[in-house]
């Protein structure tokens, strides 16, 4: 909805924002940008949902049987868009957030079901084709009704992409406050926890296949004792301690998994007034994002008056099934030439960001050296 021809936005509070007044989506989008990239912030762009719906009715990365939301559709806006933010602050693409059965699969077709894989292949390279330089971000599938969490079927089908230095796989894992997994009843949580992660997606960290891009969690500390035991193991296995000796597994030099806290309905890292920061939260994560901060990072002191939070309703559930006529599954494509430079961008004066790849399972700059994303997931969401 973000790109489609829409006049002018309807869901902005001018009296902040009357710079926006009169633009289309998109350009505010551009203005978005342009902003973070004067602040020095990188951002990775995310295919959230087709309609404004936040993709919880959404199960495919296109809307069966509709006439604008196809396949081809979604690929030929992520070139648009790898087009027009090329050689600014944008560093990347998540394809599609929260990939859900059991209308997309991994690895396999069938009748109602597409290859979610397939597809982040083929709109992958059709994006390298236009902006080699841009991260290729690839969500696993959901199970148990927890979308976006399993890369299990890597292993033996894993993307393929032209350009394979820019391929990073991620994932969403969230704590019991979003879904009651059964891991979290186990009698000897949270000792389980580092398995589970290991064997869903943390083999491809822990073997150097690829690196791992955390890409949503948080949590509401409702049950405040095994949320807590939950995010100081996460938070531990993302800094690199892949065994319970307190020692990370890395090499010198290298970083720790990537990751990016906080959606509304999962706990988030600022407060609900968008300014200020959560200091509980941030109390985890500040040894993780003290070399990047220059100031003093916030401290969390309990108190026994928990601060006031929303309702915790789960929408993660598996959508209905929809009924419409399969067509065959998308083909890997490999584009017949990969551009060596970036094509001028549609934002004239921006300033032009360094560029990342991988190696192993580390995101590395234009040198080499290894580099963390430490993000904050944020809505940009648009209605008509």
């Amino acid at each position: 909805m973000l790109i489609t021809p829409l006049p002018v936005n309807k869901s902005i509070n001018f009296n902040f924002n009357p710079d926006l007044r009169g633009l289309s989506p998109l350009q505010c989008m551009d203005q978005v940008v342009k902003y973070c990239g004067a602040v020095g912030l990188r951002v990775i762009l995310d295919r959230h949902s087709s309609l404004a719906d936040n993709g919880w009715k959404e199960s495919l990365w296109f809307i069966p049987n509709d006439p604008y939301y196809t396949e081809n559709q979604f690929i030929q806006d992520w070139q648009m868009l790898a087009q027009r933010y090329a050689g600014t602050t944008v560093i990347g693409a998540d394809l599609w957030n929260d990939p859900k059965p059991p209308l997309s699969a991994w690895g396999w077709v069938g009748p109602n079901t597409r290859d979610w894989r397939i597809a982040a292949q083929t709109a992958g390279n059709a994006i390298l084709a236009v902006n080699s330089q841009w991260l290729i971000f690839v969500e696993g599938l959901g199970t148990n009704g927890w979308p976006g969490s399993d890369l299990t079927y890597v292993q033996s089908n894993p993307v393929v992409l032209s350009m394979p230095s820019q391929l990073v796989y991620s994932v969403h894992e969230l704590s019991q406050d979003a879904y009651n997994q059964t891991w979290f009843s186990s009698p000897i949580y949270p000792s389980n926890l580092r398995a589970l992660w290991r064997s869903r997606w943390g083999y491809l960290a822990e073997n150097a296949k690829s690196p791992i891009f955390v890409g949503c969690f948080g949590t509401f500390f409702v049950n405040a004792v095994k949320d807590d035991q939950w995010l100081t193991q996460l938070v531990n296995y993302m800094n690199g301690q892949f065994t319970s000796d307190g020692v990370s597994d890395l090499k010198a030099g290298q970083m720790g998994l990537s990751w990016s806290v906080g959606l509304q309905d999962i706990g988030i890292l600022l407060n609900y007034d968008y300014k200020t920061v959560d200091t509980r939260t941030m109390s985890y994560l500040k040894t993780s994002f003290a070399p990047l901060l220059s100031g003093p990072v916030p401290s969390y002191t309990p108190t026994s008056t928990p601060s006031s939070r929303p309702t915790i309703v789960s929408t993660l559930k598996p959508s209905a099934k929809p009924s419409f006529t399969a067509k065959p599954s998308l083909k890997p494509t490999a584009p017949s030439m990969i551009p060596t430079s970036r094509p001028t961008n549609v934002l004239n004066g921006a300033q032009i960001f360094t560029y990342y790849s991988t190696v192993g399972n580390q995101i590395v700059d234009k040198d080499g050296k290894s580099i963390r994303i430490a993000a904050v997931n944020w809505f940009v969401t648009y209605n008509q």
